[in-house]
């Protein structure tokens, strides 16, 4: 039919058709403007599945609100009413099966409304309410309404005739006693993220999963003090890879829980995530995503989340684990994790300070007398002398260390691993004649090469294998 507007003109005479007409142009032209906006314009609004009927193999939909592609609106229960739908029947018959909102196409050329239900399914029916004058709140009158005619219909059950729009997708489990579920990788066309808690939910559980690796690498960065100008191999790449996520979080976080995010806006969101962190994967280059499918959302939106995560995975290997030595008495101390001991850990004492080279620092701390050992045993080899564990320093530092520090190997004397390896802890005893603890972990010793004062601050550095 065509779309014209209405001639309105003085002393015409009205007829129901004018109203109709002059109806269907304003509603054509709204959803056409709405069309040109957005032109995945049509899916579920919201959507409530009756748990406990679906357990007894039954589909009742609570609430609903939804829109068709011809732009027909449907809000259950306020404009109608859905029966419930037995899904026993179907099931035994096949594993899955789709189910539908529908309601009867408009059809310019035979009725659109009835007073009562028919078998050739009118798209209204027409039934009267009392209504009173707004400006007064009395004075009712009977007034006839059109009844929207929306029902649920399985995939086997659709004929031509009908507007639908997938509601969810049920399937068996796995025993025959067990109820059906919705399944989890199928979403319906939706009109916001929210309207499909499965999805809603992994996406902010990726959202979740991005800001730890954030908060993780930050505090490395942070704790090592690395700088833009770092000149250690590896620091760069790492500074990028959190700016690049730095971004994302920052940007999801703004409008990642508003109401009604269309889950097109959220899809070119994560694929240019995935884009951004293809450079830190082997192949530098982004996997080639599929197109967005607003009839078939699910599929798109699982390979980019399962691209995100398996790069998020590379960068989240942390290469060292760090924990600095503490004041406990009148020792240095530090708890070892069990696997910390093993053998195929690699474990470095690291002494933390920009004041001096790593020939100084060596003989700074040889000067002390001091001594390395279990927690517990370290002031009794202190005090008899003992040889306790040797420190060797590293003229070559592993890649996976950071930068800025001068370490030292653990040489590991039998006797005296086998008691860190008990207690779960390193210990060290310095002669302090010529130094002072400023602080829990820092310490200030006077150089005996230049006799000035330097800060130091121990760690234990742990590397794993791979």
């Amino acid at each position: 039919m065509a779309k014209r507007p209405v001639h309105w003109f003085e002393g015409m005479f009205l007829k129901p058709h004018h109203f109709q007409a002059a109806e269907r142009w304003a509603r054509e032209r709204i959803r056409e403007a709405e069309d040109w906006l957005q032109p995945h314009d049509w899916g579920l609004r919201s959507v409530q599945i009756d748990e406990d009927a679906l357990a007894n193999r039954t589909l009742r939909i609570s609430s609903c609100q939804a829109r068709f592609k011809d732009g027909t609106t449907v809000s259950v229960p306020e404009e109608a009413a859905l029966d419930p739908v037995e899904l026993g029947p179907a099931l035994a018959r096949r594993e899955r099966l789709t189910a539908y909102l529908a309601v009867p196409a408009w059809h310019p050329a035979r009725p659109n409304a009835r007073r009562e239900a028919t078998e050739d399914a009118p798209r209204f029916l027409v039934g009267p309410l009392e209504q009173p004058d707004e400006n007064t709140g009395g004075d009712e009158e009977e007034i006839e309404f059109r009844n929207i005619q929306a029902r649920i219909l399985l995939d086997d059950q659709l004929a031509p005739g009908f507007e639908t729009l997938p509601l969810a997708r049920i399937e068996r489990s796995g025993g025959d006693q067990a109820p059906p579920r919705v399944e989890r990788a199928y979403v319906p066309p939706i009109l916001g993220l929210d309207a499909w808690r499965p999805l809603q939910e992994d996406v902010q559980a990726l959202f979740r999963q991005v800001e730890a690796w954030v908060d993780q690498e930050a505090a490395q960065l942070t704790g090592r003090k690395v700088a833009f100008d770092s000149q250690v191999l590896g620091d760069a790449e790492r500074i990028l890879r959190l700016s690049t996520l730095n971004a994302a979080s920052a940007a999801w976080r703004s409008f990642l829980f508003t109401r009604g995010l269309h889950p097109m806006a959220m899809y070119a969101e994560l694929c240019r995530l995935m884009g951004q962190l293809a450079i830190f994967g082997e192949t530098r280059k982004p996997i080639k995503a599929p197109g967005y499918d607003h009839d078939d959302i699910g599929p798109a939106f699982a390979i980019v989340m399962a691209e995100v995560r398996r790069l998020l995975g590379t960068l989240g290997r942390v290469p060292f684990l760090k924990r600095y030595f503490k004041l406990e008495g009148p020792r240095f101390q530090v708890a070892l994790d069990p696997d910390w001991t093993l053998e195929s850990s690699k474990l470095y004492i690291g002494v933390e300070t920009t004041e001096i080279m790593d020939a100084e620092c060596d003989a700074m701390i040889r000067s002390t007398d001091f001594k390395l050992g279990s927690g517990d045993q370290v002031e009794s080899i202190f005090k008899s002398g003992a040889a306790g564990l040797a420190m060797r320093p590293l003229t070559r530092i592993p890649p996976e260390l950071p930068g800025g520090v001068v370490y030292f190997e653990i040489v590991r004397n039998p006797e005296a691993w086998k008691d860190v390896v008990r207690a779960g802890t390193l210990g060290l005893r310095f002669k302090l004649d010529k130094g002072k603890f400023l602080s829990p972990q820092m310490l200030a010793f006077v150089s005996p090469a230049t006799g000035r004062t330097v800060n130091l601050q121990f760690a234990v550095f742990v590397v794993k294998p791979q």
